[in-house]
């Protein structure tokens, strides 16, 4: 089963949008504006690059649902590939654990649903990553940062159900990403781009990025061009057109970059910095109808989520991609996950976001997201 993307004419054009919460749109005022960055070592602020009045409104949820029993303190991993969302996460600070589970419930509904967990015996310091959709074997792939082997980061297939398409608690195969050599030092990011691909922050603060063969993730390539990132890095391909990089600047400033190059090793990209700032590493590029979003948590000291359309071809022009931000009236301790959700039966999508929630106890949470 495939998802049906945007086109690449698309993607270049852009945008130019268990405790139940359930009833009438929830609606948030607009986040305060970001504190001004750090002074740059030469004592001047970096500035974002130009582009014309960002539009900040309010966006509504609906279908809320809060998950008690299942707690992190890192970011959730958010995948699915048919009707029943598949959730990923590292344990509340008395259990590192990772967990995968399916939820639950009637499809694209939260209300009501539960969780139905497998807990691994490895744990992580850090939020795990799914692949987008499923390998070519059919399998959900995972990856996470281990604490053993000075944090050796690892993926691992698992296997779905035919038909319903959820996790059946069996891992398929494993392996590590460089030989076990990479110690890292945040969550890895997992994507598709002519091959699988995974990227990390390592021992040494480099974003690094692996190829799989099979499901070997060998030789590691440091992208430099990135600095020390809050977090792993995102990635979109444009086919033949190269590809688009977003991160969170080690200051917080959203982060984009162009390259010709799938592996951009030696490329000295202009790196755009937008308006907007994060407290750590953004969702991954979401396509959605007609354009890319992607989502983060704000630094207006509540931890508010933002979601925005990404102009992709603004990223290429060297100006900030980002033109309306949608605040929504929930705040979270880490990125979250967002997730397009189709209805196979029916024809019907909509856009869903997890996250990590500020209630004390760090429960996950999900709901749908209502743009103006």
């Amino acid at each position: 089963m495939t998802h049906h993307l945007p086109s690449r004419r698309s993607l270049l054009k852009g945008a130019g949008a268990a405790a139940l919460v359930a009833g009438p749109l929830a609606a948030a005022a607009p986040a305060a504006a970001a504190p001004s960055p750090a002074p740059s070592p030469s004592g001047s602020s970096p500035s974002p690059s130009r582009r014309g009045h960002v539009r900040s409104a309010a966006a509504g949820v609906r279908d809320k649902m809060t998950w008690w029993e299942a707690t992190t303190t890192a970011a959730p991993a958010a995948t699915q590939p048919g009707n029943t969302p598949l959730l990923a996460w590292r344990g509340n600070r008395n259990s590192r654990n990772i967990t995968l589970a399916n939820v639950i419930g009637p499809p694209r509904q939260f209300a009501g649903s539960t969780l139905e967990k497998t807990i691994l015996a490895d744990a992580s310091d850090y939020a795990p990553s799914f692949l987008p959709g499923v390998t070519s074997a059919y399998d959900a792939r995972l990856a996470w940062t281990g604490i053993d082997y000075g944090r050796a980061v690892k993926v691992a297939d698992f296997a779905l159900t035919s038909g319903d398409w959820k996790l059946t608690g069996g891992m398929t195969q494993h392996g590590l990403v460089g030989y076990g050599q990479i110690g890292g030092t945040s969550g890895p990011d997992m994507s598709v781009l002519q091959r699988y691909r995974v990227n990390v922050v390592d021992q040494y603060g480099r974003v690094v990025l692996a190829q799989a063969n099979g499901i070997s993730f060998g030789e590691t390539i440091p992208l430099p061009f990135f600095g020390t990132p809050r977090g792993p890095v995102r990635n979109i391909g444009l086919g033949w057109e190269g590809t688009v990089w977003m991160w969170t600047a080690s200051d917080g400033a959203l982060s984009f970059a162009f390259t010709d190059s799938a592996v951009p090793a030696t490329d000295t990209p202009v790196v755009v910095r937008s308006a907007q700032w994060a407290i750590c590493e953004p969702a991954a590029f979401t396509p959605f109808r007609d354009s890319v979003y992607i989502a983060w948590t704000g630094t207006d000291g509540a931890g508010h989520l933002n979601v925005a359309p990404v102009d992709l071809a603004a990223v290429k022009a060297g100006t900030d991609p980002i033109g309306a931000v949608y605040t929504l009236p929930e705040t979270s301790i880490a990125a979250p996950a967002l997730v397009p959700q189709m209805d196979w039966d029916h024809g019907n999508h909509r856009l869903a976001v997890f996250w990590t929630g500020t209630d004390g106890s760090g429960a996950l949470n999900a709901c749908e997201v209502v743009l103006p």
